[in-house]
Order: C-alpha cells, then structure tokens, then sequence
C-alpha cells in the first residue's frame, strides 16, 4: 500500500514529507505547494486497511489532506464501482443534490443494508450511513459517529436533499 499511495501523491504533485510508523497506523506528512498536511491510515492485525483521515491543525491545508485521502480511498477499494442500480441511482441522487454547494462526496462503501458515504466541503468532513430494507426502500440517514459528528455538514446535506427531493 505504501508504494501505491506515493505513486498516486506523486501524480498529483504531493511529496511525502516524513511518515511515521504507529501501532495499526501509518501517519504521513504531506506537502504541495508550500501547503501541508497531515493524514493517516489504520490497519489491524492482519494488516487489511481500516479507516483513513486527516490530522486537524491550524497550520494544515485541509483542501490538500482531502485529495490525498481521495487517492488513499480509491487504492483501498472503497470506491468500487457499485453493485447495483439501487446503490448508483442513490449515489447519483446524493450527487445532484450537492452539485452546486462547496460539499462533495469524496467515498463510499457499500455494507450490508447501508451505504456508507464520506464528504467533505473543504473545512468539514463527515460520514453519513444511508441504510435500506429487504424490499430496496431507503430507511433512514444516519451521522456516524453521532449528532454533531460532521460540525453541521450533515444537516447541509439533509436539506440540500429535501430542496432537491420536494
């Protein structure tokens, strides 16, 4: 994964400033420009790759830490193409509705009932569980990590997609 991620970074112009091996956890330093930023991954004890996020910091560019985990995400799979129309029309609708705003969804991840999808507006980022019935009916929407989770990025698209739905 290590070598993958500094191809993808170098692509885009990111250098690999420092890395730190952590317990479950590689931590990178990034920089671009003159900007920085700070990110990691977790992993556990079969090394498989858990969940990846930026290192808040008042002197971190958050822009720069949001395309570098976009590049971590689609390495790790979590943004395989969907596996049903369900799933797509959904994401599609999500899209629509945020089109136009300074939020984007940067990842998804599709679990049994519940789509997982992960945005950010360039300051916030945020997590949003969508989950569904047997019978393919969207049941609810859900912060991880509880209210307030997202700094008010959930509410945002909750009602960028009641304006788009109604």
């Amino acid at each position: 994964m290590h070598q993958q991620l500094r191809i993808a970074w170098e692509k885009r112009g990111i250098r690999v400033e420092s890395l730190e091996h952590l317990p479950y956890c590689e931590r990178y330093t990034l920089t671009r420009d003159g900007k920085r930023a700070v990110v990691s991954y977790h992993y556990n004890g079969r090394y498989r790759v858990g969940r990846s996020l930026s290192q808040p910091g008042a002197f971190l560019d958050a822009g720069l830490a949001d395309e570098a985990l976009a590049a971590f995400t689609t390495l790790a799979g979590q943004t395989s193409p969907p596996a049903n129309l369900f799933i797509e029309e959904h994401l599609a609708r999500i899209d629509a509705a945020v089109s136009g705003s300074p939020i984007r969804r940067i990842g998804h991840r599709e679990m049994p009932y519940c789509l997982r999808v992960t945005f950010t507006d360039g300051v916030r980022r945020g997590e949003i569980d969508f989950t569904y019935n047997a019978k393919q009916t969207w049941t609810k929407a859900r912060e991880v990590g509880g209210p307030g989770a997202s700094l008010g990025l959930y509410q945002d698209i909750r009602d960028l997609m009641a304006s788009r739905e109604g």
